[in-house]
């Protein structure tokens, strides 16, 4: 399903290069699946550099995902995943469990679809309605 939305030149889903088109085609289609998705936010206003602002993104992606007895999570790896790594690991409460991974954009589709939602929600409405009810929360943090 996921690899369905690919457009036939692109490999993969990545909003920055695609036409209105098909984000409309492929924000529809994430609100036909059966998820739920949320988007934890850091605004430049709030003063924090990309390092800090996310590492406390990350942070409370983690909080919530507990709070959600979320099992696992899948993050895109970046040229040095030992900041995420450190961050989960401190972050992270014992219970409920919840184990994490870092995987690429190419072998792991789903990445796809936190590209195309997170998208969304920086380029603000209309484009966050064409999620539906896939898109249950908008936490914006101040990291400071």
């Amino acid at each position: 399903m996921i690899s369905a939305l690919a457009t036939g030149v692109a490999p993969r889903i990545h909003f920055n290069n695609d036409t209105d088109r098909q984000k409309r085609r492929v924000l529809a289609s994430i609100a036909e699946m059966q998820l739920q998705a949320f988007a934890v936010v850091c605004d430049k206003r709030h003063g924090a550099n990309e390092f800090h602002a996310r590492a406390a993104c990350v942070a409370e992606i983690v909080r919530q995902l507990q709070r959600r007895a979320v099992g696992m999570l899948v993050i895109e790896s970046r040229q040095d995943d030992r900041d995420d790594v450190r961050t989960i690991t401190r972050t992270r409460a014992e219970e409920p469990p919840l184990v994490f991974e870092h995987r690429t954009a190419r072998h792991e589709r789903a990445l796809w679809l936190a590209d195309a939602v997170s998208w969304a929600v920086g380029a603000g409405p209309p484009w966050t309605e064409l999620l539906g009810g896939s898109l249950i929360d908008v936490i914006e943090i101040d990291p400071r």
